[in-house]
């Protein structure tokens, strides 16, 4: 049992000096082939870990835009009336159908005369009546032989019967329902042989040229419209950019913004008038309408360019004179198909267009300009040959700074 321990002790003796002797000797002798690299190793790395980054810039400069507030609404008839009897009959003729387009003044619905004619005739004879009556009156008053009473008894009489005459004439009148202006016949809600009242309504007609457009506008945004009553009459006037639900386009002008939010919500009613001359708009479609509100200077660039910073705002980076990375939060004040408006830049912005995401703030970089086709173009408008709406720049002579986001034809990806 003893010998056994001596054995255990004996082994774990030489295994410590085994490890001892390892740590006093030291570390090993590099090998040859590292110690060979010699002293222009380290200056070779060190110029390659400090030479700036070269990224990507396009110059974009501040121009003229107005921003717009896009809102739902719907299409209005400019006019609708409901068309009602001032006499009664039944109805003799009909003068249109529904759905078809009427002049104005043109026969909608006719009424039958029926003794009308005959009462005419008797209303006629009644102040011819009258007038001979009157005429003899006089007569006899500048006589003396009757009493002035009696000739104002007479006049009277006379004035009665021209009363009759023309009330008789009025419902002739009244017998021929006529449009009132031109448009469309909407509805017609009765047939030939009809026998209709007073106040009955007969035909629905509709103005669609021109036609309105209604939408609701919140209170923070209705004091920058600007109404355009007389459409002419300020040709600087933006116009409104109209898209039905159906897919077509439209432009109008505003030609009423209300003086009265609605009690519940907040909201001021617009109207935009645009033009309809083939009446295949109706009324009620709904509609998407962009509204102009004010103009202001902005920069428009890509939704690409944007990016964010370690507290997540949303922004874009930009190179100061020094070459130096610079993040600004974004300002979006409109956006469009070809790209958003940004406001609060610097004119002209050097907008880092490639490599954004590689570089961080206060960094400093080699801008390598993206070429342009015109000093104000934006990288919206430039050819989209880097996959990010913007042109690709000829290829830069060899140098120790790496581009990043690109690389060179026939490089493996």
């Amino acid at each position: 049992m003893r010998a056994s321990y001596l054995i255990a002790g004996a082994i774990a003796l030489a295994a410590a000096g085994w490890i001892a002797s390892g740590v006093l000797s030291g570390p090993a002798e590099p090998p040859p082939a590292e110690s060979a690299k010699g002293p222009e190793a380290a200056p070779a790395a060190d110029e390659a870990a400090e030479a700036p980054l070269a990224v990507r810039v396009a110059t974009v400069r501040a121009i003229p835009h107005v921003s717009t507030l896009t809102v739902n609404g719907r299409t209005e008839a400019a006019r609708k009336v409901s068309i009602r009897t001032e006499t009664s009959g039944r109805v003799s003729a009909l003068g249109a159908d529904k759905g078809e387009t009427v002049a104005a003044g043109q026969v909608l619905v006719e009424l039958a005369l029926d003794d009308r004619a005959a009462r005419l005739d008797e209303a006629k004879a009644l102040l011819e009546q009258r007038r001979i009556e009157v005429d003899a009156a006089r007569e006899l008053a500048a006589s003396n032989y009757t009493s002035r009473t009696k000739l104002a008894q007479a006049e009277a009489a006379l004035a009665q019967a021209q009363a009759g005459l023309a009330a008789i004439r009025l419902d002739l009148s009244r017998t021929r329902i006529e449009a009132p202006f031109a448009g469309l016949l909407n509805q017609r809600p009765v047939e030939q042989g009809d026998w209709v009242g007073v106040g009955e309504t007969v035909a629905t007609l509709l103005e669609l040229d021109p036609l309105k457009v209604l939408a609701e506008v919140p209170e923070m945004h209705v004091a920058a419209l600007r109404p355009d009553p007389g459409g002419a009459a300020d040709p600087t006037t933006p116009r409104v950019d109209i898209r039905l639900i159906d897919g077509r386009r439209l432009e109008g002008r505003i030609t009423f913004v209300s003086a009265e939010a609605d009690p519940q919500t907040r909201t001021f009613a617009v109207e935009i008038t645009v033009r309809n001359p083939d009446h295949d708009i109706p009324e009620g479609m709904t509609a998407e309408v962009r509204l102009p509100l004010r103009q202001v200077m902005a920069h428009r660039v890509s939704p690409a360019l944007l990016t964010l910073n370690d507290a997540g705002e949303v922004g874009v980076k930009l190179v100061d004179d020094d070459n130096t990375v610079r993040f600004l939060k974004a300002r979006i004040v409109d956006d469009s198909p070809d790209g958003i408006w940004l406001a609060g830049l610097p004119d002209p912005a050097r907008v880092i267009s490639v490599g954004q995401e590689f570089v961080l703030e206060g960094q400093t970089v080699r801008p390598v300009p993206v070429s342009a086709s015109s000093p104000t173009e934006t990288p919206a408008d430039a050819a989209p040959k880097a996959g990010n709406g913007l042109e690709t720049p000829p290829p830069a002579t060899a140098g120790p700074a790496p581009m990043i986001g690109a690389r060179a034809a026939g490089d493996p990806a």
